[in-house]
């Protein structure tokens, strides 16, 4: 009976305190979620134990797995949780370890193919989507996927090579495919040649690429019209681009278009100013032309002679009326004229003339010429009574010419009032000796600026007037002020539009001429040739930037912001860059001379504070590039088993830790 007790005692002991033959691993769950009193076999379908409150949850495939092929021994502390610990890497090491990246528990098969490329250094774009995987990745297995370059040639070198119309190599094409090729394209022929860097369009629509590239060599060919079309710019005559120094900007006045028709002249102004009825026949060239460009009158008088000579109601050829036809008639059209016979000349409708005479013959006894009037035709039956009321007035006859000159109004105060004429007396006028204006007497004294100055108009040279060929009207620019200043320029957009910061200075003439109005510059680098010269950060000159400040700069702000469209041409931004290419101090910091342009020159910081692994400690090398893209550091491509010693299969599997 002692003995019996003993025994009882021993299985109890080995059943309380004996290890389990599960490994630690097991010691939160009950020996009866998977085993039953009725053996240790386990039923899977009867058991409760529930896989995911471990560390590994089991999805897809793993779910009806036998446990058996993942525990191959009864301690379950020894099954790792990584794919690779159970999977064998058909891949070779040439993907890592990380299977997870492309497949699923699901299935093998990889459905996500174009979002893990997208993880990497190469997205798949256009046509790449369609392609197969074995097309790029090259192996005897189609398993191995050894890392491949990213640009283009680095894959289509032999079309490149191949290729002999045209002959690539010959002609100095560049090598970045995508310069010239569609990646949308489904070939690689003419057809889907991207010419968008000079587009083909009207008359440049051609089929035949050497009718441009004659030489047969298709590089340094310019894409400046005048380039190719020098010769039709010199052999022009009607109008003669050359004599009349038309702007070699072909694109100014014309289209693509074949025949060089229809062309505008957007500068017509500068040469004659069309207003009023002129500006609606503006595009109906022929109208003045005739088709004849050259040598067309500016003067109104030039092409409206037959309506000065037919015109009868006046009579504008027998009263001899003035071929300046703008002293009447306004550009806009020839009724209403600014003929007002009362204000301009003698009031005949108001004061004591009006209904004082029935034909203008009355007055004008001579129809030849109207500028010729009498007043004592009228008045001869009162000679006397007029002798007696100008006794003691010296000076006084009785003549027609001396009525008007006391009486120009016609009233018997006699009181002159210029102020009460077409031309007031204003600001230097008003010191004038009257001789200086009517040395040939009162009667007919133009009231145009230009007949009285003409001299200083042909004198000045700063700006000279005749070779800019200004409007003769002086008062678009000048008031009566003495010393013809202050001045207006209210055409300067003619020949140079004044935008933004220009704008702001279009008063200030002296900012840009300096006092001196002859051989302005036009371009940018004119005026700003100090700022180009001066800037060094970053340092134009030894950049070698180009000096067409407006392909970075705007006129509306000044120079800032500025735009960098070349970026690409000292550092191309890609990956993660591109997400801050507009944001230039996250690289440069405000300093753009010594910006480096390696990844380690920016981001040593990070290469020395990265511990798992430890960059520095292990002196891995400072090429980032060598394990990572432009897009994140993370994943890297950097493989231990390949690149330095087999630690995650071999003998080493399994032997290590951290």
């Amino acid at each position: 009976m002692l003995k019996l007790s003993f025994i009882i005692i021993f299985f109890t002991a080995v059943v309380n305190f004996a290890q389990s033959p599960h490994g630690e691993s097991v010691d939160n769950f009950e020996c009866s979620d998977c085993h039953s009193t009725d053996s240790w076999k386990v039923i899977k379908s009867e058991m409760s134990f529930d896989h995911s409150e471990t560390d590994f949850e089991l999805a897809g495939q793993h779910i009806n797995t036998d446990c058996r092929q993942c525990h191959t021994t009864l301690n379950f502390t020894k099954v790792n949780t990584q794919c690779a610990d159970c999977h064998l890497d058909i891949h070779e090491n040439t993907l890592g370890r990380n299977c997870e990246t492309c497949h699923q528990p699901q299935s093998w098969l990889v459905s996500n193919i174009i979002s893990v490329h997208e993880q990497g250094r190469f997205p798949l774009l256009g046509n790449h989507r369609l392609a197969d995987c074995s097309q790029c990745h090259i192996s005897s297995s189609n398993l191995r996927f050894e890392p491949l370059g990213i640009k283009c040639i680095d894959c289509h070198r032999e079309d490149y090579l191949s290729t002999q119309n045209p002959n690539h190599q010959a002609s100095g094409f560049s090598t970045e495919c995508s310069d010239c090729h569609d990646l949308t394209a489904s070939e690689w022929s003419l057809s889907a040649f991207a010419h968008e860097f000079f587009p083909l369009t009207g008359g440049h629509n051609i089929s035949n690429c050497f009718e441009c590239h004659s030489s047969g060599s298709f590089a340094g060919l310019s894409n400046e019209c005048f380039s190719c079309h020098e010769t039709d710019f010199n052999g022009t005559q009607n109008p003669s681009h050359t004599a009349l120094s038309l702007s070699t900007n072909c694109e100014t006045c014309h289209t693509t278009n074949p025949g060089w028709e229809p062309a505008l002249f957007n500068n017509h102004d500068s040469f004659y100013q069309l207003l009023g009825a002129h500006a609606g026949i503006r595009n109906n060239c022929f109208e003045c032309h005739s088709g004849n460009y050259n040598n067309t009158p500016n003067e109104c008088i030039g092409c409206h002679l037959n309506d000065y000579n037919s015109t009868a109601n006046p009579n504008h050829q027998t009263a001899n009326f003035s071929t300046d036809c703008e002293t009447c008639h306004s550009q806009s059209a020839w009724i209403p004229s600014t003929f007002d016979h009362d204000a301009q000349y003698f009031p005949i409708f108001s004061g004591k003339h009006r209904n004082e005479w029935n034909n203008c013959s009355d007055c004008h006894v001579n129809q030849s010429n109207f500028q010729i009037f009498e007043c004592i035709n009228c008045h001869e039956h009162n000679q006397i009574e007029m002798d007696d009321k100008h006794q003691g007035i010296g000076g006084y006859i009785y003549q027609s010419q001396a009525c008007y000159n006391c009486h120009p109004d016609g009233s018997a105060l006699g009181a002159f009032n210029h102020s009460l004429t077409n031309f007031p007396l204003t600001g230097a006028h008003l010191d004038t000796d009257c001789s200086e204006c009517h040395s040939s007497g009162y009667a007919g004294t133009s009231t145009l600026c230009y007949d009285c100055h003409q001299n200083n108009y042909t004198s000045t040279t700063n700006p000279d007037h005749q070779n800019l060929a200004l409007v003769t009207t002086c008062e678009d620019c000048h008031t009566t002020q003495p010393g013809w200043k202050p001045a207006m320029f209210p055409v300067h957009s003619n020949i140079y539009p004044l935008l933004g910061a220009h704008a702001e200075i279009s008063s200030d003439c002296a900012s840009c001429h300096n006092g001196n109005y002859n051989n302005t510059p036009q371009e940018c680098i004119g005026c700003h040739l100090d700022d180009y010269n001066n800037t060094t950060n970053p340092d134009h000159q030894n950049l070698l930037l180009a000096n067409t400040c407006e392909d970075c700069h705007t006129f509306e702000a000044g120079w800032k912001p500025a735009q960098f469209p070349i970026h690409g041409n000292f550092y191309p931004l890609l990956g993660a860059h591109t997400a801050i290419s507009n944001d230039c101090s996250s690289c440069h910091n405000g300093n753009y001379i010594t910006t480096p342009n390696n990844c380690a020159g920016c981001h040593l910081d990070n290469y020395n504070n990265t511990t798992n692994p430890n960059h520095a400690a292990l002196n891995f090398s400072t090429d980032c590039e060598t394990c990572h893209t432009q897009s994140a550091w993370t994943p890297s491509t950097f493989d231990h088993d390949v690149q330095y010693f087999p630690i995650y299969s071999g003998a080493h599997n399994e032997k290590w830790s951290a």
